[in-house]
């Protein structure tokens, strides 16, 4: 077996019994993701849980293109940071929360702000988002950071890394047949579309 499906194989038995710590109906990265298949069956789930029941798999040709209508990006651990010296982050507070979906992203009007961090200050990072930005989460609220900071610099070190899957609901036909994992594998992006 290859090295890389080991890792990968350890990966996905290490979170698939981990509790979700953030959830978002937004995809990392910027413009519409082009999916491709990277092998002849995809599997797929009632559920974006890797211990959801399966549906039956879809059978598609190499590299064909795979729809769909909905996404779930999730933080099964959130990277853990500390702060090494004195900055500011900013953003806008968008609460105390575990789920958040699109349109309540995009309805949000909250204020950008500063937030001011101390050497010693704990932050987690949740998840990339789009032209440089990111989710933290400090006191216990997440902050759409504006532009994420170089977590791998000086200025943090870091305690714990953040595991992520995304989730897309794969459509045929425009009709939903199931959650798919989008490993870089077995499901991968090939492009993206603005």
């Amino acid at each position: 077996m290859p090295a890389i499906a080991v890792i990968i194989a350890l990966f996905l038995m290490a979170v698939s019994s981990a509790k979700v710590e953030f959830e978002s109906e937004l995809w990392p990265g910027e413009g519409t993701p082009v999916l491709v298949a990277g092998a002849r069956r995809v599997t797929l789930r009632r559920e974006p849980s890797l211990t959801a029941p399966a549906n039956p798999p879809m059978t598609v040709k190499l590299g064909s293109r795979i729809q769909f209508d909905e996404t779930r990006y999730q933080t099964v651990e959130s990277g853990l940071f500390v702060v090494e010296s004195a900055m500011t982050l900013a953003g806008r507070t968008l609460g105390a929360l575990i789920y958040l979906s699109k349109q309540e992203y995009y309805a949000d009007k909250s204020p950008v702000q500063n937030f001011a961090l101390r050497a010693g200050t704990k932050i987690e990072f949740l998840q990339y988002r789009a032209e440089g930005s990111c989710f933290m989460r400090l006191g216990g609220q997440v902050i759409d950071v504006n532009e994420c900071p170089d977590l791998n610099g000086p200025a943090f070190r870091p305690l714990r890394k953040a595991q992520v899957l995304w989730w897309v609901r794969v459509t045929v036909a425009g009709k939903p047949r199931g959650w798919a994992l989008v490993d870089g594998r077995i499901l991968r992006v090939s492009r993206r579309e603005f």
